[in-house]
């Protein structure tokens, strides 16, 4: 019997989250975004429902009719009824119900059994079918207790206790199989035990378990009425008939209307007439007035007026070195994924003219693949891959690493790039032949690499780029805003914008700054792209939400290449091209020029033309002091003017702590150890 009523509890359980999710759908129509009334607790309501009713019993016949059969276990039938409630809500969640009702019930309790029956004198296997249709009805008072989980949605809890009014059932046995011959051999009939009346010994007064669900759709505006689906599993726990096992559990589905009257205020009792009092006059709200003025500012910090803003595209040379270095994480021999590793079917898409000129790290990712098109564009070249290792924390795996990280490298040219492997000598060492410090975080990750050499200076060579840049004069805009805010500034915005792109904004709190800078050498991506007007906006909100705004207008020429070419024809004014190399590698603390870099060298001597300007910016890394790094800086600086022939007059001074590139990767720290060399010459005019 237990086992039967969880099977009953679980399939209520499905019923309930089936049905309120379909409910909740419905009553979100009816939801009215204002303000309701003030309702009443107290609720009361009809309801009418129906559904499905579960017998559980352990008999074979009823007191008093004696018969043959097995034991009846279980039964189905369906109830029907209608009842009236009283509903209490002594808070918003909690509430208590009172119903009482009548309900009418049938239902049939059947077993068949196998046993032989002498049919023509002959045992026969057949089947005798027992059956007991039963019927009642009756009154319930049924108390709950309820809580709302969601808007209009509650479940309760509660028992109810009914007296049955009226009984009656029908009983029989008969010869289910076989259909057409065989008779009972007391009464030469099919049929026998054939009883009729009400229910013996009959329990009238029965109790129960209930377990409900109930949601309320509002029928009008103020929600007084609310039509109220719900759905209830009741459990038994009393005999309908006295000493025989045989409960009832029902599912019902009911439907009910629900009325909650409103609560009409009491009319307020009027107060005798106050004499006005006379309002003060209200104060003036406090000041708040702003204005914004634009300036130019020129590379070497002077501020000037500024009638229009110039947009200039310069052609751009630049000489991107390869660093021969592929740098591995502790430990590891596989090739970090920061590099620009490709797929075989990707080769042919490669090119070493596309790589980004200007972002010498985005060269850098991708050395494997320059060096691999070289080295198929040069059959004679010959590579030596050299692994290493720091020598501390790798010293136990020593020259095995260094090896394995050799043949990841060498295993990437000849499965992507098709180089043969007798092109490639593998070595391994512990330290690389020029070591960073040992004893430096920043140095033992710098260790962990591997070298490349090549007997061709054709494969490590730099890369060449060329690309159009474009250029503003003034480079720095200032803003010089002005606000008198009597309540104090709360917040203030500055925008620029052309043709409704925002190009840069700058907002703050509480005090304004007497000037903003917008340098627009440090974000390209903010220099206008179209001849016209730049519109620039100052917001101010002070502490009263006062808001104010200023604007105001720049003109913006715009000079591309193809307007320098007009312009130098006809009036052959002065544009400019430049050109940029870096020399690469100086060794960790060195001002040494290595051969590469005398190489270079000798290659900008023959870019250098007549009205060429040339200026010579050394660099360092991170390691180390500052004053040391800016001493190796210059004399870095120095080295190059040498080697170019040029005085010192043209070295830009180093501060010792400016990094070219990101210093928290080794590959980083190698490139800022570099000169930078800029060649602008004079555009001629085609005359």
């Amino acid at each position: 019997m237990r086992s039967r009523v969880s099977g009953i509890g679980y399939r209520v359980s499905v019923v309930i989250a089936i049905l309120l999710p379909f409910i909740s759908v419905l009553g979100t129509g009816v939801r009215a975004q204002q303000t309701l009334p003030q309702l009443s607790q107290s609720s009361y309501g009809v309801q009418a429902g129906a559904g499905g009713t579960f017998y559980s019993s352990d008999f074979n016949y009823l007191p008093g009719y004696p018969g043959c059969s097995p034991q009846f276990r279980n039964g189905l039938g369906w109830e029907r009824g209608v009842a009236a409630s009283y509903i209490l809500r002594p808070s918003t969640k909690l509430l208590f119900s009172l119903s009482a009702g009548y309900s009418a019930s049938s239902g049939t309790m059947a077993v068949d059994e196998t046993q032989p029956l002498a049919i023509d004198g002959i045992a026969t296997p057949s089947t005798f079918h027992h059956a007991i249709d039963f019927s009642t009805s009756g009154l319930t008072l049924a108390p709950s207790v309820g809580y709302e989980l969601l808007p209009q949605l509650s479940l309760s809890f509660g028992g109810d206790v009914g007296y049955i009014l009226s009984t009656s059932f029908s009983s029989r046995e008969e010869i289910a199989q076989p259909t057409d011959r065989g008779v009972f051999a007391d009464n030469g009939l099919r049929t026998r035990d054939v009883y009729s009346g009400a229910l013996p010994d009959l329990a009238r007064v029965q109790a129960g378990l209930d377990l409900g669900a109930k949601y309320l759709l509002p029928m009008n505006v103020k929600r007084t009425v609310n039509l109220a689906p719900s759905l209830s599993y009741r459990m038994g726990l009393t005999d309908l008939v006295r000493g025989l096992p045989w409960r009832s559990n029902g599912l019902t589905a009911s439907l009910g209307v629900e009325y909650s009257p409103e609560i009409v205020p009491e009319p307020p009792v009027l107060a005798p007439p106050v004499p006005m009092p006379v309002k003060p006059p209200v104060p003036e709200p406090p000041a708040l007035i702003a204005s914004i003025a634009a300036m130019g500012v020129s590379d070497s910090g002077i501020e000037e007026p500024v009638a229009r803003l110039k947009i200039e595209e310069i052609s751009e040379t630049e000489l991107v070195p390869i660093v021969p270095y592929i740098f591995f994480d502790s430990s590891l021999t596989t090739l970090p994924d920061r590099y620009d590793l490709l797929a075989r079917s990707s080769v042919p898409n490669f090119s070493i003219s596309k790589l980004p000129g200007s972002d010498p790290l985005g060269v850098y990712r991708d050395a494997l693949n320059v060096i691999g098109a070289r080295m198929m564009a040069n059959n004679s070249a010959r590579i030596t891959i050299t692994g290493c290792n720091d020598n501390e924390s790798e010293s136990k795996q020593g020259q095995e690493l260094s090896k394995a990280r050799a043949n990841a490298v060498r295993d990437y040219l000849a499965s992507v790039w098709g180089i043969p492997a007798q092109r490639m000598t593998v070595r391994a060492r512990n330290l690389p032949q020029h070591p960073s410090p040992e004893l430096d975080t920043d140095g033992i990750q710098e260790n962990r690499r591997v070298e490349i050499a090549s007997n061709s200076p054709d494969i490590l060579a730099p890369v060449l780029t060329a690309d159009t840049v474009r250029v503003a004069t003034p480079p720095t805009i200032r803003f010089r805003p002005h606000v008198t805010a009597q309540a104090g500034v709360k917040h203030w915005t500055m925008t620029t914008e052309q043709e409704g792109r925002t190009l840069a904004t700058f907002n703050g709190s509480d005090s304004i700054p007497k000037i903003v800078d917008w340098v627009l050498a440090n974000d390209p991506a903010s220099i206008p792209k179209a001849p016209g007007v730049l519109h620039y906006t100052l917001s101010v909100t002070d502490r009263s939400d006062q808001t104010t705004h200023s604007e105001n207008d720049l003109p913006v020429q715009q000079q591309t290449l193809l307007t320098k070419k007009r312009e130098l024809v006809a009036e052959g004014n002065g544009n400019a091209e430049i050109e940029k190399y870096t020399l690469l590698l100086f060794d960790f603390n060195s001002s040494e020029l290595s051969s590469e870099n005398a190489e270079i060298a000798r290659l900008i001597r023959t870019r250098i033309r007549k009205g060429s300007m040339l200026t010579i910016e050394g660099y360092g890394d991170r390691i180390g002091d500052v004053q040391f790094n800016k001493a190796l800086a210059d004399d870095r600086a120095k080295a190059a003017a040498r080697a170019l022939g040029l005085p010192e007059t043209a070295i830009v001074p180093s501060d010792g702590h400016t990094y070219l590139y990101n210093n928290n990767i080794p590959e980083g720290r190698f490139y800022s150890r570099t000169v930078e060399i800029t060649i602008r010459t004079p555009l001629e005019g085609n005359n």
